[in-house]
């Protein structure tokens, strides 16, 4: 999130927070400097998103109006290998560059990877919607869904080369330091209250809930048997399950 979007969400709950309890928060969960925050603020103000009761600051209608969504969640589970590879190859005139767009994002939802040119390949199986969207548009003629096997020497480098596990399992593995050094870091600090840290630790979740979902956005979902023996994803994913507790 935004800076501006950080406050409005610590205050979104109406009750109000103190200048100096609202910079401690974002310096200890966000390590954003006081004068950072102090200018934000002072925009917020002016713009009416904010607004002064005494010493505390609130949102108002208008900064209700601006708060971030919720985040959808996601679940990851490892897919069955069944030792067989699909390939997806189609050749889409221009006259049905629609039909070609939407085929294309269809096949990168499903998990797909580009191997080069229009030549796709997942080791599962295309869906039935899928099919039942070749079908429907009339696009049999020009798709060409193929099954295969490999070596595992060959697959192996694949792997390596389409989909790059190696620089995603860092991100992971980034992820996973992150989030237990910025949590121990929040649990362990002397907030003036534990409503304060309660606040400090949902700010934290909500952040770190952010990083997991753009870093699996990237993640193909290859089937256990696929990935690397230290894949850090499924620790990454445990972290992003228990996030839950701190989210409101």
């Amino acid at each position: 999130m935004t800076l501006d979007k950080q406050i409005l969400f610590l205050l979104r709950d109406g009750r109000g927070l103190n200048e100096n309890s609202l910079s401690e928060i974002l310096a200890v969960t966000c390590g954003i400097k006081n004068k950072t925050i102090i200018e934000k603020i002072r925009e917020l103000l002016e713009n009416k998103l904010l607004k002064k009761d005494e010493e505390l600051l609130k949102i108002t209608s208008r900064g209700k109006r601006k708060l971030p969504r919720k985040n959808l969640k996601v679940s990851y589970q490892s897919p069955l290998f069944k030792r067989s590879w699909s390939m997806v190859v189609f050749d889409i005139p221009e006259s049905q560059k629609k039909a070609r767009d939407i085929l294309r994002y269809r096949i990168k939802k499903e998990g797909f990877s580009l191997m080069q040119g229009s030549l796709w390949v997942s080791p599962l199986e295309p869906s039935d919607r899928l099919l039942h969207y070749i079908r429907n548009k009339n696009l049999r003629w020009y798709v060409k869904i193929l099954k295969f096997e490999m070596d595992k020497s060959d697959e192996k480098e694949m792997i390596h080369r389409i989909w790059k596990l190696d620089k995603l399992n860092a991100a992971y593995l980034e992820f996973i330091e992150d989030a237990k050094k910025y949590f121990a870091l929040v649990k362990n600090y002397d907030f003036p209250s534990d409503i304060i840290k309660l606040k400090a630790l949902n700010l934290l979740a909500r952040e770190t809930e952010g990083k997991y979902l753009e870093i699996v956005k990237s993640d193909p979902r290859l089937p256990s048997s696929l990935l690397p023996r230290d894949w850090q994803g499924k620790h990454a994913y445990k972290i992003y399950q228990q996030l839950d507790k701190y989210l409101d």
